[in-house]
């Protein structure tokens, strides 16, 4: 009969509409979840990309070996006297006046000793670069054990940068002038101002000024 149809068809129709009433909120809660761990993915991320960053500026990157008379620690704002075990960071700065002396060692076994009267900074770098130091003044000694490729490490003075994998060499410099001398291994030395490079091998020395450039 006519009313037994329409109801039939009543019931189907609540049944549809309790079928898509689900499958909304099923998709609702798909979407939830989803959203759920989208947000745990990227606060994972950003938990991690605290730790390496936290790791990679606050870790030491090399200590005091040893001390003679009175050298100066900067960090930061902060200054005071160097002690043997220190642990030097990036950006951190070593000062000696004329009796001064320190030594720093770096994990792989590298040396620099700093002789009086030398500013010098440990720089940073990417994960990926080697060791960098810049040298304001002064005159330091080098021992450095062989390199990773690609990670050559490098000294930078006002005029010039010398990049070495593996030698002994001493490095003076000042506002005017940059002095190397290789004990061994070979160093790569370029003037900041033109870009001029040239190797610098076992027992030779090379001298660059804002003018000259020679070996």
């Amino acid at each position: 009969s006519n009313t037994e149809n329409q109801v039939a068809s009543e019931m189907r129709q609540l049944l549809d509409d309790e079928l898509t009433r689900q499958q909304h909120q099923a998709q609702r809660r798909q979407s939830s979840r989803w959203r759920l761990a989208t947000g745990l993915a990227l606060l994972i991320l950003v938990a991690a990309g605290v730790g390496w960053w936290w790791q990679h500026n606050t870790r030491p990157i090399a200590w005091v070996e040893s001390v003679t008379g009175n050298p100066t620690l900067v960090r930061g704002k902060q200054s005071r006297q160097a002690h043997v075990g220190d642990p030097l960071r990036a950006d951190d700065t070593l000062t000696t006046l004329p009796q001064d002396e320190v030594t720093v060692r770096y994990r792989d076994g590298s040396e620099l000793r700093l002789s009086g009267d030398t500013n010098l900074q440990l720089l940073r770098g990417e994960a990926s670069d080697g060791k960098r130091v810049a040298i304001a003044w002064g005159t330091v000694f080098a021992e450095v054990v062989k390199q990773p490729v690609g990670r050559q490490m490098q000294f930078l003075t006002p005029l010039s940068v010398a990049t070495v994998r593996g030698t002994r060499l001493w490095i003076s410099a000042d506002a005017e002038r940059t002095r190397l001398d290789v004990i061994e291994g070979v160093v790569d030395l370029q003037r900041i101002a033109d870009e001029q490079a040239m190797p610098v091998k076992t027992r030779e020395y090379a001298l660059a000024t804002s003018e000259a450039f020679v070996i």
